[in-house]
């Protein structure tokens, strides 16, 4: 997600592991278009040796991976955006069987940024003091990236 709330999603029903999580990261490089960060947490998928090893290959395709402090839930734009699914944009009604729950969800993932947002400059702000991208950039913000060229997203 970005912070003009476009978010690039994948919906599975199984378990989400390593090489599930590669496979959306390489989806996801593959469409980027300008130099682009990802904000990560410190889960075990995001930390595991497979996924060290592709790091490299994304940052060739200019899509670089940094990771929040741990224990930094409120740093963590996932976190806040399923607080909000949950609690405020999924009606009563999504959780009576299984198949509401993932027409509503489907639903509100495909309108993030139409229907559904969350402010993020104050969050995105605080991220940025987090990660050096000294070497990449020293300009101010400007209009759909965060610093020059770059767009932030988080998984």
């Amino acid at each position: 997600m970005n912070r003009r709330n476009k978010l690039f999603f994948e919906v599975l029903e199984t378990t989400f592991n390593t090489d599930k999580i590669i496979c959306f990261m390489d989806n996801f490089v593959a469409q980027t278009v300008k130099k682009t960060v990802v904000i990560l947490d410190n889960s075990p998928i995001h930390r595991s040796n497979k996924f060290k090893a592709k790091i490299a290959q994304w940052e060739e395709q200019d899509v670089y991976i940094f990771f929040l402090p741990p224990y930094s839930p409120e740093l963590n734009l996932i976190e806040i955006l399923w607080r909000r699914i949950k609690y405020q944009w999924l009606s009563f009604d999504a959780y009576l069987c299984f198949q509401n729950l993932k027409e509503r969800l489907f639903d509100v993932l495909q309108n993030i940024g139409i229907k559904y947002d969350i402010i993020l400059w104050p969050l995105l702000i605080s991220i940025y003091s987090l990660i050096n991208l000294d070497h990449f950039s020293r300009s101010t913000y400007k209009n759909s990236t965060f610093g020059q060229g770059f767009t932030i997203h988080q998984y």
